[in-house]
């Protein structure tokens, strides 16, 4: 967890994938408990992460997500962190059915198109 102070007194957290996926508690299809790598999995399935497990602007603009910038070994690493907001949200639309867990999802392979093919 990640603690912001903002305006004085007040104070925001922010949540690691790891603890969103403990908080949110959900299981694949064998009924395993879905952990850190898995979550990632789902939520780029999901589209509330780009490929390079950024979140989308959208998510952003709405105080959902943001990247985390954190330094290990003189190197910095972004993450990214989820709100309260964000972890509300989540948690009603898997509830809802807006998102499907999906683990085995792979990326799909692109396909060359030449010119002859355009034109």
């Amino acid at each position: 967890m990640i603690e912001e102070v903002i305006e004085g007194q007040h104070t925001k957290y922010w949540y690691t994938i790891s603890e969103l996926a403990k908080m949110l508690n959900l299981c694949d299809e064998d009924g395993k408990s879905i952990g850190r790598n898995k979550m990632f999995r789902v939520l780029r399935y999901n589209k509330v992460l780009m490929e390079d497990n950024q979140p989308y602007q959208y998510y952003v603009m709405l105080g959902h997500a943001k990247l985390h910038c954190t330094t290990r070994r003189w190197k910095n690493y972004y993450i990214p962190v989820f709100s309260d907001l964000g972890v509300n949200y989540l948690k009603n639309k898997f509830a809802g059915g807006g998102f499907i867990i999906c683990t085995d999802w792979v990326k799909p392979e692109r396909q060359g198109l030449s010119l002859d093919d355009v034109c």
